[in-house]
């Protein structure tokens, strides 16, 4: 007689490893009524710290258990020191959880992971973009004393991290205490210097060794000592001891004794390094001659001319020497005469979006900037001025804006500046972005070549020229605002109107945005 089977009810439908599988792991997880799966620490606090399933409170736990095995001899430093460290250089790891291990390993009492952690400190402070863990370096660094973090602490001031005022950012404060006594002023031009080359630390010295970090170093000192005061007084009592201080030193002096200035940011210290020490010897004999005429027209200024003289005016002055010399002599308010008779009755396109923050504003008016505009950046728009009138000029601008149109990847963007051979005063020069830098039809990227060869160039400049018709845009953007600030370069932007009108607006770091109106394809209508 067979034996009749019951119908297993749904709910029991489970195997028995299943069901075994399942009591092993309870400890570990519980279901929510939601759906939502809990899991429990494991036990192991090496585990739990990695697991990023567990909350990042629960991981945060797992790192004071952790550290507290190794600080009681149960658990191997080494091994947890890699662990944590994996842990602080990700940026995707929590932050509760980042600076809870970033803590344990920069406050590590034993003498080898104390040298693990300067190293790891000196590396991560150039690049760290998380506001709170610069904090936490910082402090560390000025709590144990750490002196020579002295040149990562410069390198990452010089940066824009968080929001807090120059003033009062966390490694200022760790420069003053690891320097008491001593100016800050005078603390970041020793880094400019390189002092402290002699030492052997690797990470240090690849620091020190950075033409880079001089060039960030003396951004900073700019920032710090926007009057020039303590640069003057530093640059003529400084005792470079080494090749490569002595030269930017020199380059330095050379800059304010026949350029009437000094360069303010790290683009334009390094500009100046190529004007004085180009390595392609065609372009430092042609740098050479450029700087001889260039600072035999500044000779020749007066004192109102010369207040406010930046490197980027030398090329305008230069030229108007021999093309214009009664501009040199001209007082502020004629040459604000002479560019307003100029621009009377030209059309502007103002941009619609109005420009925020520090670096500028929307108005683009010369009666808007006649109270503060200088007499540098008077000249060197009339200059600009002038090179617009160019038939060549006008005639490249229009191609060029052609084949911008056609390419959707990138905008363009390239130089103004004086010919080299007789005919047309003035040539545009086109450096069409490289291929990896083509990443948006709304973004132009400068290439290292068009920076590298644009030493003697009057501006820079780049098209917004996406559609026939984008006057909504005409002008510069904040961002084209923050390039020129930090290239210190006098900047043009050319906006398509329709197909035969492009707007071009002018703008300086000062702040300034000039619309200098339309220009007409001369290929159509004759130009503007």
């Amino acid at each position: 007689m067979l034996e009749r089977t019951r119908p297993t009810p749904a709910r029991s439908l489970i195997t028995r490893p299943a069901l075994l599988l399942a009591l092993l792991l309870s400890p570990l997880l519980v279901a929510c009524t939601s759906g939502q799966t809990i899991y429990d620490p494991s036990g192991d606090p090496l585990l739990d710290l990695r697991n990023p399933n567990l909350r990042a409170d629960q991981r945060v736990d797992a790192v004071d258990a952790a550290w507290s095995e190794v600080l009681g001899g149960v658990r191997g430093r080494g091994r947890t020191r890699q662990i944590f460290k994996d842990l602080a250089w990700s940026v995707s790891t929590p932050p509760t959880l980042r600076e809870a291990a970033l803590e344990r390993l920069l406050r590590d009492p034993d003498p080898t992971g104390e040298s693990d952690a300067r190293r790891l400190a000196a590396l991560m402070l150039p690049r760290e973009p998380d506001a709170d863990a610069v904090t936490l370096i910082s402090t560390v660094a000025a709590d144990r004393g750490w002196a020579d973090l002295t040149p990562s602490l410069v390198r990452s001031l010089s940066r824009s991290v968080g929001v807090a005022p120059l003033l009062e950012r966390p490694e200022l404060e760790a420069l003053k205490r690891l320097h008491p006594g001593e100016p800050a002023e005078d603390i970041v031009f020793d880094v400019f210097l390189g002092v402290g080359e002699g030492r052997t630390d690797a990470a240090a010295l690849a620091l020190q060794n950075d033409l880079r970090l001089r060039a960030d170093a003396w951004a900073l000192l700019s920032s710090l000592d926007p009057g020039g005061g303590s640069r003057n007084r530093l640059i003529d009592t400084a005792g470079a001891s080494t090749p490569e201080a002595r030269a930017l030193i020199e380059d330095l002096r050379a800059c304010r004794r026949d350029l009437a200035c000094l360069p303010s940011g790290a683009q334009e210290l390094l500009w100046l390094r190529r004007l004085r020490r180009a390595d392609d010897p065609t372009q430092a004999a042609r740098n050479a001659d450029w700087w001889r005429e260039a600072s035999a027209a500044v000779r020749t200024l007066g004192a109102e001319a010369r207040d406010g003289l930046e490197l980027r005016h030398a090329e305008a002055i230069r030229w108007a020497a021999t093309a214009r010399p009664q501009w040199l002599t001209a007082s502020r308010p004629a040459l604000i005469s002479e560019l307003g008779a100029r621009l009377e009755g030209r059309e502007v396109n103002r941009r619609r979006e109005r420009v925020q923050g520090a670096f500028g504003r929307a108005d683009e008016k010369l009666s808007d900037w006649t109270t503060v505009i200088s007499w540098g950046d008077v000249l060197t728009t009339l200059v600009i001025d002038e090179a617009m009138q160019t038939a060549d000029v006008r005639t490249k601008l229009f191609t060029f804006a052609e084949l911008d149109r056609d390419d959707r990847r990138t905008e363009y963007g390239g130089v103004i500046e004086a010919a080299d051979s007789l005919g047309e005063p003035f040539q545009m020069v086109l450096y069409r972005p490289r291929e990896r830098d083509r990443t948006s039809d709304t973004r132009f990227v400068a290439s290292d070549d068009m920076i590298r060869l644009s030493d003697r160039a009057l501006a820079h400049y780049h098209m917004q020229v996406q559609t026939a018709r984008n006057g909504s845009f005409a002008g510069p953007s904040l961002q084209d605002l923050i390039y020129a600030g930090n290239t210190g370069r006098s900047c043009l932007v050319f906006t398509s109107l329709d197909r035969e009108r492009i707007g071009l607006d002018c703008y300086f770091p000062s702040g300034v945005v000039l619309d200098l109106g339309e220009i007409r394809d001369p290929r159509r209508a004759g130009g503007r």
